[in-house]
């Protein structure tokens, strides 16, 4: 009498573990740039959103202070100027937006890995609690001290990775710049591009050329009060 052979219950053969690995390697190549660049849109679509608070902070609080910002007032009135002459404390002025800005982490970029995010604007009595924002390594927008709101097409901040005639700015730097200096972006946040916020709110991911190119046209106008950034 016939026996029914038996089922074979043989496992993965290493031909087979070889074959699988190799399908996995070949689905993940092609899925990996599609991944990197939706994480890149979406890491400029927060930092476009956070510049757009920042800008909408800076107009609420102009219009209950003179219609200056910060910056141009003293501390004993409420602003910083005191604070325009140290690039260390660049971080300051966007501090006196805290009434206006629900938090510290708009103030920074997701793509910006250099720098690490505050908690709260008001340091808590236990240090390890909170990351209180009080430094410029919290901080991933530049300051233009000469914006206005009255032009719609002046340049009020931006990401802080920015070259001027093709040399890295240093973090913590104040710079004057004149119309013949050329701007452009490191490739340390957004690929050599980068987001800037505009007097009249809106904000705009530019190219080196297209960065140079407005500064340009904003340094020809004569009603710039003072053609000085500070890069935190």
């Amino acid at each position: 009498m016939r026996t029914k052979p038996r089922e074979s219950n043989r496992g993965f053969t290493r031909v087979d573990v070889v074959a699988i690995f190799a399908i996995l390697l070949v689905l993940l190549a092609a899925t990996s740039p599609t991944w990197v660049h939706l994480r890149s849109q979406r890491q400029r679509e927060k930092c476009v959103n956070n510049l757009k608070n920042i800008g909408l902070a800076s107009r609420i609080f102009s219009t209950g202070c003179r219609e200056d910002h910060p910056w141009w007032n003293p501390i004993a009135e409420g602003g910083t100027k005191e604070y325009t002459t140290d690039a260390r404390e660049t971080w300051a002025h966007f501090a006196a937006h805290s009434n206006e800005l629900s938090t510290p982490m708009l103030l920074h970029c997701p793509a910006d890995r250099q720098r690490i995010p505050a908690d709260s604007f008001v340091a808590s009595g236990d240090p390890g609690a909170v990351r209180a924002f009080v430094r410029n390594d919290q901080l991933s927008y530049f300051l233009n001290l000469g914006q206005s709101e009255e032009d719609p097409e002046s340049i009020a901040s931006g990401d802080r990775n920015l070259t001027t005639n093709g040399v890295e700015v240093a973090s913590s730097s104040r710079f004057t710049l004149s119309s013949k200096d050329v701007l452009g972006w490191t490739d340390g946040m957004h690929r050599k591009a980068g987001n800037i916020l505009l007097g009249d709110g809106s904000v705009h991911q530019v190219t080196p050329a297209r960065l140079t190119e407005a500064w340009r046209q904003l340094a020809a106008k004569e009603n710039q009060r003072t053609n000085v950034w500070l890069v935190p």
